[in-house]
């Protein structure tokens, strides 16, 4: 005899569960199958209180359906569920959600639930007939997040009043998971090879700048009145690291429902992480913060990604004016290019990567040393996994990383500078312990209506910075120029 519908029977017709027979449970099971309650005559019960168990039973049949949905894992749902009895309040099923150190899967497996709620929000479903804004509990997705979830629900639903005008009628997540911040970064070729800090603030002020300083060997204390350590000089540089946002804007049909958004969150969610992966690559690469961008034939404005940082073409050309004409796209060329910087940052070939258009690919695996000699250049492929080699590379040069992007252009002039469109292409070397990339993990996304034109505009945005970390005076980033695509 099922457990929960000889439990609900004892309830609803006043006994204890001993008393409970087939009979009772079999009008249960008729409720639940039909809909319909019929009342044998053994069973003595108002139509009052057939109507209220025909109710009850409904929702529990409502609920034996959903967990039996795919996507739905009753004993999944009870792990997540014990696992929020953790986190009691919505501040900190949010610091569950946006903590990129978080690791425990039960707690990162509700992310996704978050990020659609996000999306349902942001693309309109939340918007009631009347064209006002409703709160998620509303929506029909809540519902099944409430069955899988309980404790998650329980927590916001507890955690906000939406008797109160402003509080909880306009209740949505404001901030993509951790999981959106990570699968932006994931499709970035450029960003993904530099060290990421979380940064504190929209703009603060690093106290020191890692140059300078010199390392003493410190002899034995023999007395008790030692001389002192011999001192250095102190770094007493600073550096102000200051968030730049990046945002997309993608028009969405107001004809959507709410059903259709959920079905579409997922293809909305990769296209605007590619898009924002996108742009924080060519921004790391072709940056210019001058008032005129190097790259003129582009057409940069003072809103463009590209004016946001200095970024490695311009650090290395501009900042360092350490550039090479590589036309003659041979090994010796590319040795040089990188022998150029200081010492220090070239030292470890793993720490150096160099970028390059992947239309050059054949000119990398068929490189010589130089054009009298014509020996073949060894570069290792990456099929085996070479721990040299990082996510990516097509190859390692000399145990350095060669990392292909679409940041740097194939249809560039020979000097260089995008002025006008042309043939060629550049590489860009860089010690990648030299730079950092700082990031708000703010990837969010707000809604402006379009009423008249049937649309819903959607602005995704980004915050994060892009510094190199010592002055000009070092070399730690070259530009090669001028090499043919064809």
């Amino acid at each position: 005899m099922d457990e929960k519908l000889k439990a609900l029977a004892a309830k609803h017709f006043g006994l204890e569960a001993e008393a409970v027979t087939d009979a009772h449970v079999n009008v249960v099971k008729s409720i639940i199958a039909e809909g319909t309650p019929e009342a044998p005559p053994a069973l003595d019960a108002s139509a009052a209180e057939l109507k209220e168990l025909k109710g009850e039973l409904l929702e529990l049949k409502r609920k034996y359906a959903e967990s039996l949905r795919p996507e739905v894992d009753p004993a999944e749902a009870e792990r997540d569920a014990a696992n929020l009895r953790n986190t009691k309040t919505l501040p900190d099923i949010t610091t569950a959600v946006l903590d990129d150190e978080e690791q425990d899967p039960r707690v990162k497996s509700f992310r996704k639930q978050w990020d659609i709620l996000h999306t349902l929000s942001t693309l309109g479903g939340g918007v009631g007939e009347n064209g006002r804004k409703r709160p998620v509990q509303q929506l029909a997705y809540w519902k099944q997040l409430a069955s899988r979830y309980p404790e998650f629900v329980d927590a916001i639903n507890k955690s906000i009043d939406t008797a109160t005008t402003g509080e909880g009628s306009q209740w949505a997540p404001t901030l993509y998971s951790t999981d959106m911040q990570e699968s932006v970064y994931d499709l970035t070729t450029v960003a993904a090879q530099f060290p990421r800090i979380r940064s504190p603030k929209q703009s603060w002020v690093l106290p020191f700048s890692p140059t300078g300083g010199t390392v003493y060997a410190a002899g034995e204390s023999t007395t008790v009145d030692p001389a002192n350590f011999t001192e250095t000089t102190p770094v007493s540089a600073s550096q102000t690291i200051t968030a730049k946002k990046l945002m997309c804007r993608v028009p969405w049909s107001d004809e959507f429902d709410e059903e259709s958004i959920v079905a579409a969150a997922p293809m909305f969610q990769a296209h605007t992480a590619r898009l924002l992966a996108e742009a924080i690559d060519s921004a790391i690469m072709n940056g210019d913060t001058t008032a005129t961008h190097m790259d003129t034939g582009k057409s940069f404005t003072s809103t463009s990604p590209e004016s946001q940082f200095d970024g490695l073409r311009d650090i290395a050309k501009n900042g360092m004016s350490n550039s090479l004409d590589c036309s003659d796209f041979t090994g010796d060329k590319v040795l040089a290019l990188i022998g150029a910087g200081t010492e220090r940052f070239i030292n470890d070939p793993r720490q150096i990567v160099i970028f390059t258009n992947i239309k050059i690919r054949g000119k990398w695996f068929n490189m010589i040393d130089n054009a009298t000699n014509k020996n073949p250049v060894y570069m290792r492929g990456t099929p085996m996994g070479d721990a040299l080699v990082n996510a990516g590379a097509i190859m390692d040069f000399y145990g350095s990383a060669v990392i292909p992007t679409a940041a740097l252009w194939a249809n560039m002039p020979n000097t260089g500078l995008y002025t006008t469109s042309g043939a060629y292409t550049a590489i860009v070397w860089c010690n990648k312990t030299a730079f950092w990339l700082t990031d708000r993990k703010e990837i969010s996304s707000i809604l402006v209506d379009q009423p008249l034109q049937g649309l819903k505009n959607v602005l995704t945005s980004w915050r994060g910075s892009f510094n190199a970390m010592h002055g000009t005076t070092n070399k730690y980033a070259g530009y090669g120029y001028g090499i043919p695509v064809a």
